[in-house]
């Protein structure tokens, strides 16, 4: 399989000399046609045909003519080949466009061809990356195209894209996307109740919480008589004195353990250090 401009080599001996050789191709449109002449190099005879315009999928004989100074010609053995200069198409699946990421990040992408798609690159440009450096291939598979990419260590926002390539070596790159990579975790800490309180009823729960980019939610968390190891309490809400939450404590008396758990938009997460309240109702 072929496509564009096709280097050809022929290699030509004669007792004399080998005066010139020629490149002929026989197909859709040709007939015997001259397709180019060779020049003399260390690797033989070389040439480039140019299969721009060929229908695609078409077959063709192509053959070597060489000639020497009498002017006898001897032809080589024709071999077969099939033109495509129908590019694949490609396009990216997942991340989505301006996404948040971090660690090991999974890359998918869709590609097509009217033949077939052999590989599928991803690559990427941005913060500490070689322009357009490979990051990634992908295995085909039931959901297209999936590869990985280890982002530690690549905090910022690269533009990421899937590169499809044929059989016959042409190529598509997909519509870039953004990705922002953050490997940074938030920082959090319980404000509200105080370590070793005595608190009852609708108790207010506050935390502090930020991030190199942005928290985007924080969770209290509770460990205690009646209560799952670890259980979701309460959920807070950005506000000028932290993020704010409530727990009922009704019927919850005894000694807990206490903290909040801080998300940022990449999935990064932090727990603070855990306070102990009493709850007496």
């Amino acid at each position: 399989m072929i496509h564009g401009q096709r280097t050809l080599v022929a290699a030509a001996s004669d007792d004399v000399g080998v005066t010139k050789v020629e490149f002929r191709a026989t197909g859709p449109g040709l007939n015997n046609a001259l397709v180019g002449t060779g020049t003399l190099t260390v690797f033989g005879w070389v040439a480039a045909w140019n299969t721009t315009g060929l229908p695609d999928l078409a077959t063709y004989s192509l053959n070597s003519v060489a000639f020497d100074a009498g002017g006898n010609p001897a032809s080589s053995t024709p071999i077969t080949v099939r033109v495509d200069n129908t590019a694949p198409t490609t396009s990216m699946l997942v991340p989505s466009n301006n996404a948040a990421a971090k660690g090991q990040l999974t890359l998918d992408a869709a590609a097509s061809d009217n033949q077939k798609v052999v590989k599928v690159e991803f690559r990427a440009t941005g913060p500490g990356r070689a322009n357009d450096a490979l990051i990634g291939t992908g295995t085909s598979g039931p959901f297209g195209w999936v590869g990985s990419w280890n982002t530690t260590g690549r905090n910022g926002t690269y533009t990421v894209s899937s590169v499809a390539f044929d059989t016959a070596g042409n190529s598509t790159r997909s519509a870039t996307i953004s990705v922002k990579v953050d490997n940074t975790p938030p920082a959090t800490s319980v404000l509200v109740p105080s370590k070793n309180a005595v608190v009852h009823g609708t108790t207010t729960l506050d935390a502090s919480a930020s991030d190199n980019v942005k928290v985007v939610k924080v969770e209290f968390h509770a460990t205690g008589p009646g209560l799952a190891n670890d259980a979701l309490i309460g959920t807070g809400t950005s506000g000028p004195y932290g993020w704010v939450g409530s727990w009922n404590t009704t019927g919850r008396n005894g000694t807990y353990t206490l903290s909040s758990v801080a998300f940022d938009a990449a999935g990064n997460s932090t727990r603070s250090s855990t306070i102990t309240i009493t709850v007496t109702n």
